[in-house]
């Protein structure tokens, strides 16, 4: 019978016999809060797992029935009936299972102390090389409000220091200053609004040294090969829970704001281990003591308890590790181990006088070997047709245009979200045209998610990666490009969307990180807003976060032809911008259909270089006479060399806001300041469009700025 009753007071569990009682904990299978013994905030845990409890005020643990002896200070019997039910050993029955009562309220005279009475609880020595007390950091604690509450203060002798430490007189503070005799005997740091006529003291400042200094320097004093990790916890009492496991451990007082340069220069040529206390002042001063050891010590690491043990409660350190988490030496040096080597996370690049690696490029000139690059144009001018050419020069290595060599061959993987079901007969067309008639290591599909959305970038890698694994299996060659078209449909903007600068901020982020992943290139085919000379459709941010800008330019009539089609380097991060190069498109036929009718598809043939030509015998309205007399004087005293066209000459060119802004003031307009600006305006349009159309003055943008030139 007593065994039966036994094995059923062990199989309560901790978390009902702790909830039966009405206790709060935080947590789930490491639970943790106030003791309901001697209270406290965070010392009392259970764990779930291993169903055993412990306080580390208390000083007490266990399973089960050790927890109702502990609270209820009962005898093992007893415990065991309060679990169990049946009669207790003075034969009385047991109640507390059918009307629990919460454990009675703790008032301070319970600990044996006064109220908001501070009691020296510990004392941790600090002394100089030679072993010599310096100061003394003292852990108080006392009650307040039905809480136990803890406080550190520093503490150095007057006079001489005695082997009684009662006998010891003490000055309470480190700094510099005036102290006072108090009622206690000890020295504190003098009130200047308070009149006493106590003794007073001047003292200077008492320098911050580390814990165990003389340990310290011991274990540095070997050979290199021969020294330990130091470790570097937040308090004394973690130290010295470190060295009753061996480990080599110090510390300072008064936390980050009181470590000091020379602290670091105690441990120059040390493998340092930062251990941080799991809140944010702990991760603070980890940090704060990582970045002064960084090129000092050795080594540095740091451990964070968040990242190592599961459920780790707010505040936790080493010694709450070893008592609720049951940690030991052999674990900790098993963490340890798996750190990485710390380093300060900067954005700054410090110039070392070596030469820069040179700008790997996909397409030379044209486009780069990874990052993100768009392809944008109006409607209708052959935006995919460019992008499938580019395809092609990829997997083929044949020079782009004729001209631009292929850097890196691979694989194309081609999203079509517009027209996917032609992609294959298109790219035929094309490749049939440069006379290619292998297979070629190309993939391509109809959907993809949403590049708006938070998970895009994840989502697009892991389709990447479905993809690669066959190429490399069948064609074994790597993935270099990824074409999306259009970005407009694959961001899946909601209404006003493709404006939103956050949203196509999203779309090339979710670009740049399928970048990252794979080591491709990634493009976007992309449309011109309603004015074209703004670019690339919606916010400006897609052409800032690109790499690279091609721009298709045309000129389109009402009737839909499209002439002039010219294909723009809007946009080169590492290369040169604003050249053209010019192209045709020819008609070709694939085919015949059902009726035997010829099935025709159009290809490009890329022109020669555009050339710029002195004209003649051109006649100069006065607005345009106006404009030349204007841009003589401004290419003087402002023209700038330019290579508008990468292929092209040299030229005198003025920035074309200083042209607009003189043409204004030297040109004669009557009526109110509206009615003068209006006029000027269409003048100066009128004059650059004639001037354009006569071809003795040109416009274009090169790099951030608009420029132009007689031509």
């Amino acid at each position: 019978m007593e065994e039966e009753r036994l094995t059923r007071a062990r199989a309560v569990k901790l978390e009902d016999e702790i909830a039966r009682r009405g206790i709060k904990l935080r947590g789930k299978v490491e639970r943790c809060g106030p003791c309901p013994k001697c209270g406290g905030t965070d010392r009392f845990s259970i764990n779930t797992s291993k169903q055993v409890w412990n306080c580390r005020s208390c000083g007490k643990g266990g399973d089960v029935i050790e927890l109702v002896e502990h609270l209820d200070g009962a005898d093992f019997q007893t415990a065991v009936t309060t679990l169990a039910g049946g009669e207790p050993p003075n034969g009385k029955l047991s109640t507390k299972l059918i009307t629990p009562e919460p454990p009675p309220a703790m008032s301070e005279s319970d600990y044996g102390i006064e109220t908001i009475r501070r009691e020296i609880t510990a004392t941790y020595g600090y002394t100089d090389a030679d072993g010599l007390l310096v100061y003394q950091t003292c852990r108080k604690e006392w009650v307040e409000n039905g809480k136990r509450r803890k406080t550190f203060v520093q503490r150095r002798p007057h006079g001489v220091v005695t082997e009684r430490r009662e006998d010891q007189t003490w000055i309470y503070g480190l700094t510099a200053g005036t102290y006072v005799r108090g009622s206690d005997g000890h020295f504190y740091r003098a009130d200047p609004n308070k009149q006493t006529k106590a003794e007073r003291i001047d003292v200077d400042v008492c320098p911050h040294i580390l814990y165990r200094l003389p340990d310290l320097r011991e274990e540095l004093a070997q050979p290199a090969d021969e020294r330990r990790a130091i470790f570097v916890p937040e308090g004394e009492a973690d130290v010295e829970t470190l060295i009753a496991w061996g480990i080599a451990a110090t510390t300072n007082s008064g936390g980050a704001q009181n470590w000091r340069p020379e602290h670091a220069e105690e441990l120059r040529g040390a493998d340092v281990v930062v251990l941080l206390d799991n809140d944010k002042a702990g991760r603070d001063r980890g940090k704060a003591l990582a970045k002064s050891l960084y090129g000092v010590a050795a080594r540095v690491r740091m451990l964070d308890w968040s990242e190592h043990w599961r459920g780790c409660p707010p505040k936790a350190d080493v010694s709450d590790w070893r008592d609720m988490a049951g940690g030991t030496s052999a674990k900790l040096w098993e963490i340890v181990e798996s750190l990485p080597e710390w380093k300060p996370s900067t954005s700054w690049k410090f110039y070392s006088g070596e030469a820069t690696p040179l700008t790997r490029w996909l397409i030379k000139g044209i486009l780069p070997e990874t990052g993100t690059a768009l392809i944008s144009g109006q409607w209708g001018t052959y935006k995919t047709t460019v992008a499938l050419e580019i395809c092609i020069c990829a997997m083929t290595g044949e020079a782009f245009a004729g001209r631009f060599r292929i850097k890196r061959r691979g694989a194309v993987l081609f999203v079509a979200l517009e027209g996917a079901t032609a992609i294959p007969r298109r790219l035929k067309t094309v490749a049939d045209h440069h006379g290619i008639s292998e297979q070629l290591p190309f993939a391509y599909r109809d959907d993809c998610p949403p590049l708006t959305s938070d998970a895009a970038a994840k989502a697009l890698c892991a389709l990447f990666d479905e993809a690669k694994t066959y190429m490399e299996a069948k064609f074994r060659m790597p993935v270099v490009l990824v074409v999306i078209d259009t970005l407009i449909t694959a961001a899946q903007h909601k209404e006003g969307g493709d404006s939103d600068t956050a949203a196509s901020q999203k779309v090339m982020n979710a670009m740049s990180w399928l970048s990252r992943h794979s080591g491709a290139l990634v493009v976007g085919v992309d449309h011109f807003g309603k004015i074209v000379d703004t670019g690339t459709r919606g916010s400006s941010a897609k052409e800032g976060a690109a790499d690279a800008v091609l721009a298709l330019i045309a000129d389109r009539e009402i009737g839909g032809v499209v002439k002039n089609t010219k294909l723009g380097m809007r946009k080169q991060r590492d290369g040169i911008s604003g050249f053209e190069i010019p192209f045709t498109m020819k008609t070709v036929e694939t085919g015949t259909d059902e009726d035997g009718d010829p099935i025709t598809a159009q290809v490009i043939e890329w022109q020669a270089p555009q050339q710029t030509a002195q004209k003649t015998d051109v006649k100069w309205t006065p607005s345009m006479q106006l404009l030349r007399r204007v841009l003589t004087t401004m290419l003087v005293d402002h023209g700038q060399t330019a290579r508008p066209f990468f292929d092209g000459p040299e030229v005198r060119a003025c920035k074309l806001d200083l042209v607009r802004a003189e043409f204004y003031r030297q040109h004669p307009a009557d009526g109110t300041d509206k009615q003068k600006h209006e006029a000027r305006r269409k003048a100066f349009a009128r004059a650059l469009r004639d001037a354009a159309t006569r071809g003795v003055a040109m416009t274009r943008e090169v790099g951030d700025a608009q420029l132009i030139w007689i031509n």
